[in-house]
């Protein structure tokens, strides 16, 4: 059977990440976004729209809500919606987590090293209404996202 190929959107928190005065991710950041990013496309075989890659980067000089329309446009193309939550709070990312889930979209908030999900996201997994995965390492990332996906079979 051919390996199957899935389209995620990965929903980062970036506004509490960035240089103010340039308004550019920090580079710490940055390369560990971009590493998931890679495991994803390349070991995972998935396909990833992450908004911050697309934006280069920087936070985007469109209005906010120009952006999360947009976002919410690339949100619809994605069966899959991947949330990484960190100790960053991100109005964007909430808003994004509810409605990937009213567009019945599989909804993955995921926690790396340190991290925990607040009190709404606690609450919207105890209703079912989203998933939780928990890793460490890139690579466990991947493959907690793998073994999650509903692949349709």
């Amino acid at each position: 059977m051919a390996t199957l190929k899935h389209d995620i959107f990965l929903a980062t928190s970036f506004s509490g990440h960035v240089d103010e005065a340039t308004g550019e991710v920090h580079a710490d950041f940055r390369k560990r976004i971009e590493d998931i990013l890679v495991l994803l496309r390349n070991d995972g075989d998935f396909t990833v729209y992450c908004a911050i890659e697309a934006d280069g980067w920087k936070v985007s000089q469109q209005a906010p809500g120009v952006s999360m329309a947009n976002n919410f446009l690339h949100i619809d193309a994605c069966p899959v919606f991947v949330a990484l939550v960190d100790s960053v709070g991100s109005d964007g990312r909430g808003v994004e987590v509810e409605y990937a889930h009213m567009q019945n979209k599989q909804v993955l908030l995921a926690t790396g090293p340190g991290e925990r999900l607040g009190w709404v996201m606690k609450e919207l997994v105890a209703l079912d209404m989203v998933e939780h995965v928990i890793y460490v390492e890139p690579g466990e990332l991947m493959n907690a996202i793998s073994q999650k996906i509903d692949l349709g079979q």
